[in-house]
């Protein structure tokens, strides 16, 4: 299929996008690097009375250090944070994570942000801006306004984001030194999104696994960060329990919302969720 007709239109500036996302309302689509928007509208999922491209706005690329925070633009693409010297030094994480991500060509045009904006609950970059405690900063009718990754993913395909706001960049605290990370994803192929996945961090402070934050993925609406989970592998780990990780995340997830998709049962997600917690932890110790 093809796409239907639509209007194009190609600001220079953000204050140039929100007066043509204004004039457009819903009916209008901002356009980052198109590697989900443009097969949705060929396809006709998508049928936008306007797309508003947003690859000469300047003001919403590059990544750069603010005191204690690094700042990634929202148009900055997947690779630019891949090969950034600056997130190599202080969140390597990403580099790791962003591997994972679909193929070289859809890396190079697709964008941090409209990898956030879409909200796919199997893409890695919303995953990571959980785990890392990230605020997201938009612009809007009423102006600047930020709120936690926690707040701004509400569901498949839903975000904080008004019908006239524009996502801006992402502020993401930067870690401690000693902080540890794993990045496990189960994927049918490398580069497809990942039948279940799983990111973590903590410090290790002699035996004891400390601060352990945990984001599964992939098997429910949204990225899940679960603080029963993070307290019960912690409290396992450092009690010699380990092995017993699994079970205990797997029953854990009982009452929570995890969804099935073609080939994996909700029971088969959560038992694999079970496991690449114990995994994780077990990495985090051993690094």
């Amino acid at each position: 299929m093809k796409a239907g007709t639509f209007h194009y239109e190609r600001p220079a500036s953000v204050a140039e996008a929100l007066a043509v996302k204004r004039k457009w309302g819903d009916a209008g689509r901002f356009l980052a690097g198109g590697q989900s928007l443009m097969p949705a509208v060929n396809m006709r999922f998508d049928a936008s009375s306007c797309l508003i491209d947003l690859n000469r706005v300047e003001e919403l690329r590059g990544i750069r250090r603010s005191d204690n925070h690094v700042v990634i633009g929202a148009m900055a693409t997947h690779t630019e944070v891949m090969e950034s010297a600056l997130i190599a030094e202080t969140l390597p994480i990403l580099r790791e994570v962003g591997a994972h991500l679909a193929h070289t060509a859809i890396r190079n045009r697709g964008t941090f942000g409209g990898s956030l904006a879409l909200a796919d609950p199997a893409a890695e970059w919303p995953a990571a801006c959980l785990l890392l405690d990230a605020e997201i900063r938009m612009m809007g009718d009423q102006g600047p306004w930020s709120c936690p990754t926690s707040d701004f993913l509400q569901g498949l395909y839903a975000t904080r984001l008004g019908e006239n706001d524009l996502l801006e960049s992402v502020a993401i605290p930067i870690p401690a030194a000693n902080e540890r990370y794993a990045v496990i994803e189960l994927a049918r192929r490398r580069g497809d999104f990942a039948v279940a996945a799983i990111l973590a961090r903590g410090q290790v402070v002699g035996t004891r696994l400390e601060n352990l934050a945990i984001v599964l993925f992939g098997v429910s609406d949204r990225p899940l960060r679960l603080a029963a989970v993070e307290s019960t592998a912690a409290a396992m780990a450092n009690s010699g329990q380990s092995e017993g990780i699994s079970d205990a995340v797997r029953d854990l997830l009982a009452s929570v919302h995890i969804v099935a998709d073609l080939t994996h049962s909700v029971q088969a997600k959560r038992h694999l969720c079970g496991v690449l917690v114990r995994r994780a932890v077990h990495q985090l110790l051993s690094a």
